[in-house]
């Protein structure tokens, strides 16, 4: 009897080692995924940090025309690429309506959802 227990001891023993195991490479498989991730979505920041940087300089190179339509000064902001015009009173105002693009240039996180296939 006392080596029945002992076998059924030393079996609990080897089971609970092999549970432990795989809870170990459960966590280093889940950490390994993490990892992963992280890198994918520091790669597709990087491309997109490129990106900007590329359509900024693009932008800063544009030289300032005058408005046709107001004979004041116009300029094309270097972040968000919109075309402003000056008016008679002094006061800026842009050239044409914000797109949703350029508006995720000011804020990141806008997101007016799809509309018919265009966000």
């Amino acid at each position: 009897l006392s080596s029945e227990r002992q076998r059924v001891q030393e079996e609990k023993n080897q089971l609970e080692e092999e549970r432990r195991k795989l809870e170990q490479e459960k966590k280093r498989k889940e950490a390994e995924e993490q990892s992963q991730a992280l890198e994918q979505e520091k790669s597709r920041l990087k491309a997109e940090r490129e990106k900007l940087e590329a359509e900024r300089l693009a932008m800063a190179s544009r030289p300032k025309q005058e408005s046709v339509t107001t004979g004041g000064a116009s300029y094309t902001d270097t972040v968000t690429g919109m075309e402003f015009v000056k008016l008679p009173n002094g006061v800026y105002m842009g050239k044409y309506v914000v797109t949703n693009a350029q508006y995720r240039k000011f804020k990141p996180s806008h997101d007016s959802k799809d509309y018919k296939g265009n966000s």
